[in-house]
This record gives C-alpha cells, sequence and structure tokens, in this order.
C-alpha cells in the first residue's frame, strides 16, 4: 500500500486480502493489497466484520497518524 502522510485526512478507498485480523471482536485487521499492508481500524467507526482472515477486502475511508505511518478509519468495508 503506497499511502504516506500527505494522504491524511483523505478519503481513499483499497482493495487487498485480509491478512491478520483482531481475534477478539473483529474490530481491526491489516489489509495487504501485493506492494504492502496496511492498519484498517473499524472500531473508530463503531463496527466490526466476523473473521474474514484470508478474504478479498474493499475499504473505503480516511487516511490517518498510526504509530510510524498511516493507518485507515474505515467508514464502510465490502468483503468479496
Amino acid at each position: 500500500v503506497m499511502l504516506d502522510s500527505s494522504f491524511q485526512g483523505k478519503v481513499v478507498t483499497l482493495e487487498g486480502i485480509i491478512t491478520t485480523q483482531c481475534a477478539s471482536n473483529g474490530c481491526w485487521f491489516f489489509l495487504h493489497d501485493g506492494s504492502g499492508q496496511i492498519f484498517v481500524d473499524l472500531a473508530t467507526k463503531g463496527f466490526s466484520i466476523p473473521p474474514k482472515q484470508g478474504k478479498k477486502a474493499k475499504v473505503t475511508g480516511v487516511v490517518s497518524e498510526w504509530q510510524s505511518g498511516v493507518r485507515i478509519i474505515a467508514h464502510g468495508v465490502e468483503i468479496g
């Protein structure tokens, strides 16, 4: 995922594979698109998804700073 802090505050849509997911309540996951992975935060907007590790997903959300990089604060997720 080729996003950096210059995208902060912008709405983006990304597609990839869910590689790792919060095991307890599905409130976050990592999305890998072939070029890298990014943290997707679902909890900030108050939703979660059931276990979908290994599944294709399309995520729309706002880019936000997170640790030493960026994350997506998801507004919506489609599992394909």
